[in-house]
């Protein structure tokens, strides 16, 4: 009899605490290979000395940062093209050239004529 209980007792507790476990099922979204997410920050208004402003929007293009730009009510987008000599990043398009200042608050814009403008948040 006591062989039997000696048996039975880690049976029935090991039976009783694999029965108290919860299960849980989580749903999993299957991601596709193309599935991007969209990494973009939030429109920064900034104004230069004359009281013109731009938006801007910072966002992920690929494994870049690009950068929307809306001036005169128009929407450019330029894309990072490197840094200037005091290591700040430059993006560029055909018309705009945007040279983000060291504090981050701050730029220059240089339109296509090489007029050029600092534009700071307020």
């Amino acid at each position: 009899m006591k062989v039997l209980r000696n048996i039975l007792t880690p049976m029935m507790v090991a039976l009783a605490l694999s029965s108290c476990n919860p299960t849980t099922k989580t749903e999993e979204k299957p991601v596709t290979e193309n599935q991007e997410v969209s990494l973009e920050q939030e429109v920064q208004i900034l104004k230069n000395d004359k009281g013109d402003s731009i938006a801007l929007t910072y966002f992920a293009k690929g494994d870049k940062v690009a950068l929307k730009l809306k001036i005169n009510q128009e929407e450019h987008e330029l894309e990072a093209k490197g840094s200037n000599d005091k290591g700040d990043p430059i993006f560029t398009d055909d018309e705009y050239a945007w040279e983000l200042m060291s504090d981050a608050r701050s730029g220059k814009l240089t339109d296509k004529n090489k007029v050029s403008n600092i534009y700071r948040m307020d």
